[in-house]
């Protein structure tokens, strides 16, 4: 196959002017560009200036266009609703306002009118009951899905399903977790390496906003393993004038601000409240009538 040649002279498209070959860009081997160099110079430049002036010549060309006369052409004021195909006024149909490429905002109209939106088909306003796991390929109920917010166009926020179901994804960041076990615990490390400081101060201001709080939490979990509550307990305490059920002694408010609960450790019953020393006395002698009286006895023998 012969070679195609290329000719001594063109005609340039722009300025429509008969050159030399040799004023023409020769992008391939066989063929020249359909512009002379001096009118795709042009053009270049002319490029470059809009690009750099792109706001300015927009206003021009805005302030240009708005200058000629248009009485003649009536504004569009009208619209066809999607769903509807019916021809109605703007004012049927929402706004929204979206950012152009120049930056500036500007107003723009849903694609469905608002009557069309609020009833609608049936079939668009049935919520879903089922759908397809993309993983195990399985229809679960949307109760076995996630869902997520998710941010219209329009900047209203709807709730949207996870395309896997709990069970599936579950799996999946379980297996990732064991996979990139290592790299987590590195990556872990060195943050808090790096935050040290910050996280001592805030887990200071952590406990010292919740030290009260997590107090009585524990308080009440703790009078759970007994069967009483917190308003039990306070009714035990004002029958004991406050004080301990054997030496009456009362808390003191540094270490120990509330008194024990003494409970039979056979039966489980709950005998009473004491303080930390006489809860303790009765623990260590385990209980034992007999190891009560020889203790009593051995103490008076030795106060003679």
């Amino acid at each position: 196959m012969a070679r195609p040649t290329i000719p001594d002279q063109k005609q340039c498209t722009k300025c429509g002017e008969c050159k030399k070959s040799s004023e023409f860009y020769q992008p391939t081997a066989s063929r020249l560009s359909g512009a002379c160099k001096a009118c795709t110079s042009a053009r270049d430049r002319e490029r470059r200036f809009l690009r750099k002036n792109r706001s300015q010549e927009v206003q021009r060309r805005a302030s240009a266009q708005t200058a000629l006369d248009f009485h003649d052409v009536p504004p569009v004021v009208t619209k066809t609703c999607r769903l509807c195909r019916k021809v109605k006024p703007r004012t049927d149909f929402e706004q929204y306002k979206v950012r152009t490429r120049w930056g500036n905002e500007t107003v723009r109209y849903t694609f469905t009118c608002l009557i069309c939106v609020a009833g609608g088909p049936k079939n668009r306003r049935v919520p879903k009951t089922e759908k397809r796991c993309i993983f195990c390929k399985e229809v679960k109920p949307v109760s076995a899905f996630h869902s997520f917010n998710y941010t219209t166009r329009t900047g209203k926020n709807s709730r949207r399903l996870n395309s896997g179901c709990k069970i599936c994804c579950a799996g999946y960041a379980r297996q990732r977790r064991i996979e990139s076990k290592e790299q987590i615990a590195e990556k872990n490390g060195e943050w808090r390496e790096r935050n040290k400081l910050q996280i001592v101060e805030r887990n200071k201001e952590y406990y010292a906003a919740t030290k009260g709080r997590m107090r009585e939490y524990h308080f009440k979990h703790q009078l759970k393993k007994f069967g009483i509550t917190p308003e039990h307990h306070r009714q035990m305490v004002a029958t004991q004038n406050g004080g301990c059920a054997i030496c009456g002694g009362k808390p003191d408010g540094t270490k120990r601000t509330r008194l024990c609960v003494d409970h039979c450790h056979a039966t489980g019953k709950v005998r009473g409240l004491l303080c930390h020393n006489c809860n303790v006395s009765i623990g260590l002698l385990r209980e034992s009538p007999e190891l009560i009286r020889a203790l009593l006895g051995y103490v008076e023998r030795h106060l003679k």
